[in-house]
Protein backbone atom coordinates (compact mmCIF):
# COMPACT_ATOMS: atom_id res chain seq x y z
CA UNK A 1 0.00 0.00 0.00
CA UNK A 2 1.31 3.50 -0.76
CA UNK A 3 2.43 5.69 2.16
CA UNK A 4 0.82 9.00 3.06
CA UNK A 5 2.56 12.34 2.55
CA UNK A 6 3.78 12.52 6.16
CA UNK A 7 5.72 9.26 5.82
CA UNK A 8 7.17 10.27 2.46
CA UNK A 9 8.25 13.58 3.96
CA UNK A 10 9.89 11.91 6.96
CA UNK A 11 11.73 9.40 4.78
CA UNK A 12 13.02 12.21 2.57
CA UNK A 13 14.28 14.24 5.53
CA UNK A 14 16.07 11.10 6.78
CA UNK A 15 17.87 10.83 3.45
CA UNK A 16 19.43 14.25 3.86
CA UNK A 17 20.36 13.78 7.50
CA UNK A 18 21.75 10.26 7.03
CA UNK A 19 23.90 11.29 4.06
CA UNK A 20 25.64 13.74 6.35
CA UNK A 21 25.95 11.54 9.42
CA UNK A 22 27.16 8.41 7.62
CA UNK A 23 30.21 10.24 6.34
CA UNK A 24 30.66 12.26 9.55
CA UNK A 25 31.41 9.03 11.45
CA UNK A 26 34.78 9.05 9.67
CA UNK A 27 35.41 12.70 8.77
CA UNK A 28 34.07 14.40 11.92
CA UNK A 29 32.90 17.19 9.60
CA UNK A 30 29.45 18.13 8.34
CA UNK A 31 28.69 18.17 4.63
CA UNK A 32 27.67 21.40 2.98
CA UNK A 33 23.96 21.93 3.36
CA UNK A 34 23.39 21.89 -0.41
CA UNK A 35 24.41 18.22 -0.54
CA UNK A 36 21.93 17.34 2.19
CA UNK A 37 19.20 19.23 0.36
CA UNK A 38 20.03 17.40 -2.88
CA UNK A 39 19.62 14.04 -1.13
CA UNK A 40 16.33 15.17 0.38
CA UNK A 41 14.98 16.44 -2.94
CA UNK A 42 15.98 13.32 -4.86
CA UNK A 43 14.21 11.06 -2.36
CA UNK A 44 11.13 13.29 -2.16
CA UNK A 45 10.76 13.63 -5.93
CA UNK A 46 11.01 9.85 -6.34
CA UNK A 47 8.76 8.84 -3.45
CA UNK A 48 6.03 11.42 -4.08
CA UNK A 49 5.10 9.60 -7.29
CA UNK A 50 3.90 6.62 -5.24
CA UNK A 51 2.41 8.56 -2.32
CA UNK A 52 -1.26 8.45 -1.37
CA UNK A 53 -2.34 12.09 -1.31
CA UNK A 54 -5.49 13.52 0.25
CA UNK A 55 -7.33 16.65 -0.87
CA UNK A 56 -5.73 18.58 2.00
CA UNK A 57 -2.18 17.69 1.00
CA UNK A 58 0.04 20.26 -0.69
CA UNK A 59 3.11 18.33 -1.91
CA UNK A 60 4.83 21.40 -3.40
CA UNK A 61 4.50 23.38 -0.17
CA UNK A 62 5.65 20.39 1.86
CA UNK A 63 8.71 19.99 -0.39
CA UNK A 64 9.72 23.60 0.27
CA UNK A 65 9.17 23.21 4.00
CA UNK A 66 11.59 20.30 3.96
CA UNK A 67 14.32 22.40 2.38
CA UNK A 68 13.92 25.04 5.10
CA UNK A 69 14.02 22.39 7.82
CA UNK A 70 17.20 20.82 6.44
CA UNK A 71 18.84 24.27 6.53
CA UNK A 72 17.65 24.88 10.10
CA UNK A 73 18.84 21.46 11.25
CA UNK A 74 22.20 21.82 9.52
CA UNK A 75 22.77 25.19 11.17
CA UNK A 76 21.73 24.43 14.75
CA UNK A 77 21.81 20.67 15.34
CA UNK A 78 24.32 18.97 13.02
CA UNK A 79 27.38 20.78 14.45
CA UNK A 80 26.53 19.48 17.94
CA UNK A 81 26.25 15.80 16.97
CA UNK A 82 29.14 13.41 16.40
CA UNK A 83 27.71 9.99 15.44
CA UNK A 84 29.17 6.68 16.46
CA UNK A 85 26.45 4.66 14.68
CA UNK A 86 23.76 5.68 12.19
CA UNK A 87 20.52 3.66 12.09
CA UNK A 88 22.23 0.58 13.50
CA UNK A 89 19.93 -2.46 13.72
CA UNK A 90 20.03 -3.91 17.22
CA UNK A 91 18.26 -7.16 18.11
CA UNK A 92 17.22 -7.46 21.74
CA UNK A 93 16.52 -10.77 23.49
CA UNK A 94 14.34 -10.96 26.60
CA UNK A 95 13.96 -13.82 29.07
CA UNK A 96 10.74 -15.82 28.70
CA UNK A 97 9.95 -14.01 25.45
CA UNK A 98 9.62 -15.90 22.18
CA UNK A 99 10.46 -13.01 19.87
CA UNK A 100 13.41 -10.75 19.26
CA UNK A 101 12.84 -6.99 19.43
CA UNK A 102 14.46 -5.11 16.54
CA UNK A 103 15.36 -1.53 17.45
CA UNK A 104 16.88 0.98 15.02
CA UNK A 105 17.93 4.23 16.72
CA UNK A 106 18.61 7.02 14.26
CA UNK A 107 21.86 7.99 15.99
CA UNK A 108 24.16 6.76 18.72
CA UNK A 109 26.71 9.45 19.51
CA UNK A 110 30.27 9.18 20.76
CA UNK A 111 28.99 10.53 24.10
CA UNK A 112 26.72 7.45 24.27
CA UNK A 113 23.54 9.42 23.69
CA UNK A 114 20.70 8.10 21.56
CA UNK A 115 18.94 10.51 19.21
CA UNK A 116 15.84 9.90 17.10
CA UNK A 117 14.75 12.44 14.51
CA UNK A 118 11.05 13.07 13.90
CA UNK A 119 9.16 15.39 11.59
CA UNK A 120 6.03 17.08 12.90
CA UNK A 121 3.55 19.78 11.97
CA UNK A 122 3.46 21.12 15.54
CA UNK A 123 5.74 21.48 18.54
CA UNK A 124 5.77 18.73 21.19
CA UNK A 125 3.78 19.40 24.38
CA UNK A 126 5.28 21.01 27.45
CA UNK A 127 4.88 20.09 31.11
CA UNK A 128 6.15 22.61 33.67
CA UNK A 129 8.13 24.27 30.90
CA UNK A 130 9.81 21.02 29.81
CA UNK A 131 9.14 19.50 26.39
CA UNK A 132 7.75 15.96 26.39
CA UNK A 133 7.47 13.32 23.61
CA UNK A 134 4.63 14.13 21.23
CA UNK A 135 2.97 10.74 21.53
CA UNK A 136 2.76 7.53 23.50
CA UNK A 137 4.49 5.76 20.59
CA UNK A 138 7.47 8.10 20.81
CA UNK A 139 7.70 7.51 24.56
CA UNK A 140 7.77 3.73 24.00
CA UNK A 141 10.39 4.12 21.29
CA UNK A 142 12.74 5.92 23.66
CA UNK A 143 12.33 3.18 26.27
CA UNK A 144 13.02 0.58 23.56
CA UNK A 145 16.13 2.52 22.52
CA UNK A 146 17.42 2.29 26.07
CA UNK A 147 16.89 -1.49 26.17
CA UNK A 148 18.72 -1.79 22.83
CA UNK A 149 21.71 0.20 24.06
CA UNK A 150 21.83 -1.86 27.27
CA UNK A 151 21.68 -5.09 25.26
CA UNK A 152 24.59 -4.18 23.00
CA UNK A 153 26.84 -2.05 25.21
CA UNK A 154 25.99 -3.62 28.60
CA UNK A 155 25.11 -0.27 30.16
CA UNK A 156 22.39 2.32 29.85
CA UNK A 157 22.66 5.26 27.49
CA UNK A 158 23.77 8.56 29.00
CA UNK A 159 20.74 10.34 27.55
CA UNK A 160 17.91 9.71 25.13
CA UNK A 161 16.34 12.41 23.05
CA UNK A 162 14.11 13.19 20.12
CA UNK A 163 14.84 16.08 17.79
CA UNK A 164 11.52 17.21 16.32
CA UNK A 165 11.85 18.96 12.95
CA UNK A 166 8.73 21.10 13.10
CA UNK A 167 7.34 22.38 9.81
CA UNK A 168 5.57 25.43 11.17
CA UNK A 169 5.52 28.78 9.33
CA UNK A 170 8.97 29.42 10.75
CA UNK A 171 10.70 26.01 10.65
CA UNK A 172 12.40 24.96 13.88
CA UNK A 173 13.96 22.00 15.66
CA UNK A 174 12.74 21.21 19.19
CA UNK A 175 14.74 18.82 21.37
CA UNK A 176 13.08 16.52 23.92
CA UNK A 177 15.38 14.83 26.44
CA UNK A 178 14.28 11.72 28.31
CA UNK A 179 15.75 9.25 30.79
CA UNK A 180 13.64 6.11 31.44
CA UNK A 181 12.98 5.27 35.08
CA UNK A 182 12.40 1.82 36.57
CA UNK A 183 8.62 2.17 36.22
CA UNK A 184 9.02 2.99 32.51
CA UNK A 185 10.98 -0.20 31.93
CA UNK A 186 8.45 -2.31 33.87
CA UNK A 187 5.58 -0.82 31.87
CA UNK A 188 7.36 -1.43 28.56
CA UNK A 189 8.05 -5.08 29.41
CA UNK A 190 4.41 -5.62 30.38
CA UNK A 191 3.24 -4.13 27.07
CA UNK A 192 5.75 -6.31 25.20
CA UNK A 193 4.55 -9.46 26.93
CA UNK A 194 0.93 -8.79 26.02
CA UNK A 195 1.84 -8.11 22.41
CA UNK A 196 3.67 -11.45 22.30
CA UNK A 197 0.59 -13.21 23.68
CA UNK A 198 -1.59 -11.56 21.04
CA UNK A 199 0.75 -12.65 18.24
CA UNK A 200 0.88 -16.21 19.57
CA UNK A 201 -2.92 -16.40 19.66
CA UNK A 202 -3.49 -14.61 16.33
CA UNK A 203 -5.29 -11.74 18.01
CA UNK A 204 -4.99 -8.61 15.92
CA UNK A 205 -7.14 -5.54 16.30
CA UNK A 206 -7.05 -1.95 15.02
CA UNK A 207 -5.58 0.67 17.32
CA UNK A 208 -7.58 3.74 16.37
CA UNK A 209 -5.92 5.74 19.16
CA UNK A 210 -2.50 5.40 17.51
CA UNK A 211 -1.13 8.68 16.13
CA UNK A 212 -0.41 7.01 12.77
CA UNK A 213 -3.95 5.60 12.47
CA UNK A 214 -5.25 8.05 9.88
CA UNK A 215 -5.58 8.41 6.14
CA UNK A 216 -2.68 10.86 6.36
CA UNK A 217 -0.25 8.23 7.61
CA UNK A 218 -1.63 4.80 6.72
CA UNK A 219 -2.25 3.37 3.28
CA UNK A 220 -4.36 0.59 4.81
CA UNK A 221 -7.00 2.94 6.23
CA UNK A 222 -9.75 2.03 3.74
CA UNK A 223 -9.09 -1.71 4.10
CA UNK A 224 -9.13 -1.35 7.88
CA UNK A 225 -12.54 0.30 7.78
CA UNK A 226 -13.85 -2.41 5.48
CA UNK A 227 -12.62 -5.25 7.74
CA UNK A 228 -13.23 -3.82 11.20
CA UNK A 229 -15.84 -1.11 10.65
CA UNK A 230 -15.77 2.26 12.30
CA UNK A 231 -14.08 5.30 10.83
CA UNK A 232 -10.38 6.09 10.47
CA UNK A 233 -9.65 9.76 11.00
CA UNK A 234 -8.60 11.81 7.98
CA UNK A 235 -5.44 13.32 9.51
Amino acid sequence: MPPGLALTFGKSIDSGLNLNYNQKKETFKDLKVDLMIDAYEQTYDTEIKNTLLTEDDDPKKTREQGIKLIKEYHKNISPTVQPLQVQEKIEVDFEDFDYKLLVVPDLITIEENIIDNKTSSHSPPQENGIYRPSSFEHYLQLVADNFAFLSKYKKESENLRIDYLVKTKTPKVVTVNFKPQKEDNVFFLNILGRIADAIKNNIFYPNRNCMTCSYKFCGYAKLCEAQFGGKVKEK
